[in-house]
């Protein structure tokens, strides 16, 4: 004898039925409209390619853009692959009238030259934005450079995953950035936005993460030696979840002036002077709270800088 299954009355009502019905509905429907979406953008993409000059070497991929959304995923491949919602320069699609347009302002441009690729896109905000899907090589090296990112139902504005390679990013204006699977180290600052950041492995070069409006996570994994300096406006919780015989933390005092240095001659090492004075000139400023500690023992250095938001340290799990 099978066991008899109990059906709730309310559930038998026709108003209830109804209500089902069209939670249902309005879910498939939301979801078709997604998918559309997407395989609309996607047949419509221009797809871009380019190899690096030395192969046996990782190259550098360096993005400018004005607005853009910008999603960056590191692969098993040996070429970067750009596909993107704005025409390649010198290579218009037709529209479906048959007309091309012959002006370049909503144009890209990627080319590469000494191990670098360069991405460029149009870079006056008031030009439209365009989006970008990016495979690269695991261990290529990014430097990106935008006004502003654009969030998108597929991405937070930049994101990139899986890249063992430096990540540098520079966001002027505004917008989140998203850094999945990182392997090696992270630069990134945006004015307002947050940052959510995390480490498949220990970081092997600084981090510096930078947002003077919006939260800022870190996950990293259990065993990663680092000596921290985390800084937000005074009253914003700085938090961690990694235990006290793991974390030791003191206050930290002012800072003192920056010596005179020579100016940095390389593009990374510009970036990487620059984030660094601005986080030393934020840090000093007397409305601000700064926590240094080490991470089991101390090791690589590890900067955090939020000033109008709450930063998260956390272990990767």
């Amino acid at each position: 004898m099978k066991p008899s299954t109990k059906i709730s009355p309310a559930l038998l009502t026709l108003p209830a039925l109804a209500a089902t019905l069209g939670l249902l509905a309005t879910s498939l429907l939301a979801q078709e409209k997604t998918a559309q979406t997407q395989d609309t953008q996607s047949a419509s993409m221009t797809i871009a390619r380019v190899s690096f000059s030395d192969k046996t070497k990782p190259g550098t991929l360096k993005i400018n853009a004005g607005a853009a959304t910008i999603k960056i995923e590191g692969a098993d491949i040996d070429e970067v692959i750009v596909a993107s919602t704005l025409d390649q320069k010198d290579n218009p699609k037709f529209d479906a009238n048959g007309f091309r347009r012959i002006d370049d302002t909503t144009t890209f441009e990627l080319v590469e030259k000494d191990n670098i690729a360069t991405l460029t896109a149009p870079t006056l905000p008031i030009v439209v934005s365009g989006v970008f899907k990016i495979q690269v090589p695991r261990n290529t090296n990014l430097s990106i450079k935008t006004y502003r990112a654009i969030k998108t139902p597929f991405c937070d504005g930049v994101e990139t995953d899986n890249i063992d390679g430096d990540i540098e990013i520079a966001i002027t204006e505004a917008g989140n950035i998203r850094l999945k699977n990182a392997g090696n180290s992270a630069l990134a600052s945006t004015e307002s936005g947050m940052i959510d950041a995390g480490f498949k492995r220990a970081p092997q070069k600084p981090v510096l993460l930078a947002s003077e409006n919006g939260d800022i996570t870190l996950a990293l994994p259990p065993a990663t030696a680092a000596s921290l300096r985390l800084s937000a406006l005074t009253g914003l919780p700085i938090r961690t979840d990694f235990p006290v015989n793991m974390l030791q933390t003191t206050n930290a005092p002012a800072l003192a002036p920056a010596p005179e240095t020579s100016v940095p001659q390389t593009d990374a090492a510009r970036i990487a002077a620059i984030q660094a004075e601005i986080a030393r000139r934020r840090q000093q400023r007397s409305d601000l709270t700064t926590i240094t500690g080490k991470l089991n023992g101390g090791g690589v250095d590890i900067q955090l800088a939020a000033m109008k938001g709450v930063i998260t340290l956390k272990q990767e799990k």
